[in-house]
C-alpha cells in the first residue's frame, strides 16, 4: 500500500518512482517486523530532512569543472543501492534476446542519462520493437504499445522544449 502511495503522490508532482521496496526489505532483513520499525524508519527520515542539509554545509563538494555538488556522506548509500540493484540482473533471462537487448538498453541508459525514470522509459520503448523484430508482437501486451508511443512523443516533446 506504501509503494502504491508513493508512486502515485511522486507521479503527481512530476518525480521518479517512489518505492520502498529497498528499504522495507532491508529492515526485514535486520529483524523488523513489526509496525515500530516502519515508525522508527519515518522519523529518522523526518530527523534527516533537518540534519541533511546542515551536515551539507560541511560535507558537501563542489565538482570545479561541471558545478555539481555531491556529498561523500551519502555515496556508500548510494554504493549499496547500486549493488541491491545489480544483484537484481541474475533474474534476466539471457537466452531471451528482446527481453535482454531491452534489459541493457535500460540500464544503459540510467546509466548515461543519471535517471531511473529515462531508463524504463527507454526500456518501455525498445522491449516491444525488440519483440517486433523477433516476430514475437503478439506476445506484447497493447498497452506496451501505448507505452512506447507515451515515451517516444515525451522524449521528442523533451527534446523540442529543450
Amino acid at each position: 500500500m506504501a509503494d502504491s502511495i508513493g508512486t502515485v503522490s511522486g507521479a503527481l508532482f512530476g518525480t521518479s518512482t517512489v518505492t520502498s521496496y529497498i528499504e522495507s526489505s532491508t529492515g526485514i532483513e535486520q529483524g523488523g517486523r513489526t509496525g515500530l520499525t516502519a515508525l522508527t524508519v519515518g522519523f529518522l527520515f523526518l530527523v534527516s530532512l533537518i540534519a541533511y542539509p546542515i551536515i551539507g554545509i560541511f560535507t558537501g563538494v563542489v565538482d570545479a569543472d561541471s558545478g555539481m555538488e555531491y556529498s561523500p556522506v551519502t555515496s556508500m548509500a548510494l554504493v549499496m543501492v547500486g549493488a541491491l540493484m545489480v544483484s537484481q540482473l541474475k533474474h534476466i533471462d539471457f537466452d531471451d534476446k528482446p527481453l535482454l537487448i531491452s534489459a541493457f538498453l535500460t540500464i544503459v541508459f540510467m546509466i548515461f542519462t543519471y535517471s531511473i525514470a529515462e531508463g524504463i522509459a527507454v526500456g518501455f520503448i525498445f522491449y516491444p520493437i525488440a519483440m517486433f523484430f523477433a516476430k514475437r508482437h503478439k506476445e506484447v501486451n497493447p498497452i506496451m504499445y501505448f507505452l512506447m508511443a507515451f515515451f517516444i512523443l515525451f522524449f521528442v516533446l523533451d527534446a523540442i522544449i529543450i
